[in-house]
């Protein structure tokens, strides 16, 4: 058998690098493609940049179409615990705290673009330890940063469907920040359910699994995780910690 009969290394094709632009249509298409290439760069402005476009354009719309002040009425209406407490208060101090939940709900919206680098630092860092110390997976900050990023903007996708449903004449009275739309169990549930069943309900998100899927995508082809076993680790971690927070929240 001549020795030509298996190619060298030097003459298999090298996969192509992706362009920024191509990485973020195919985080949606063939999102392996743009996870393996964050081990050569690990570059994360342009998803920051349409994710944070999306953040301030949902707050404008919201501010419009719902005004912020009914945004933190509906809150209080859907939390009887915090109904009851502000009914206890005098008018004025009602109003006060009214205010400024309504000036700290507006204030954390518009600031989305630099409050959401501190949110990805935190999970990226998450993702590294477990992955790191439970895994021996040796994935980089870095990386574990891109991923995070990349896989987030699925939420780009939730915050446009809401801004289509708000202009589209979605009903001011019945619109929850918390829960916008009907994309998780909760959803579903009765007006008057039990808050700690709603809380741990609404961790089962479309948009939260198929974040998780993108970053055990990510993970995986970063390290020698498989993305089934990255998946489900990653969907523990996130309803243990995510959903009995919310838990004890709501009890």
């Amino acid at each position: 058998m001549s020795a030509s009969a298996t190619p060298s290394p030097s003459s298999v094709p090298a996969v192509p690098a992706l362009t920024q632009v191509q990485r973020l249509a195919f985080t949606f298409t063939a999102p392996s493609r743009t996870m393996a290439d964050i081990s050569r760069s690990a570059s994360w402005w342009l998803p920051w940049i349409v994710i944070s476009i999306v953040s301030l354009l949902l707050a404008f719309a919201i501010g419009s179409k719902v005004t912020w002040k009914s945004v933190v009425e509906n809150l209080i209406d859907q939390n009887p615990k915090m109904a009851d407490t502000l009914a206890k208060m005098p008018a004025q101090q009602r109003a006060l705290t009214t205010t400024v939940y309504t000036i700290a709900y507006k204030g954390a919206m518009y600031a989305s673009p630099a409050l959401n680098l501190l949110y990805y630092v935190i999970i990226a860092g998450i993702l590294l330890g477990l992955f790191n110390f439970g895994f021996g997976a040796e994935l980089k900050f870095g990386r574990a940063f891109a991923i995070t990023i990349y896989s987030s903007l699925v939420s780009g996708i939730k915050a446009l469907l809401v801004i289509i449903l708000l202009f589209a004449g979605m009903d001011p009275a019945s619109f929850n920040l918390r829960n916008p739309i009907a994309s998780n169990l909760a959803s579903f549930l009765p007006p008057d359910a039990n808050r700690a069943l709603y809380a741990v309900a609404s961790t089962f998100d479309v948009f939260v699994l198929w974040m998780l899927f993108l970053m055990a995508v990510g993970i995986s082809r970063n390290s020698k995780v498989k993305t089934r076993t990255a998946f489900i680790a990653i969907f523990l971690l996130y309803f243990v910690v995510i959903g009995g927070l919310g838990a004890l929240g709501a009890a």
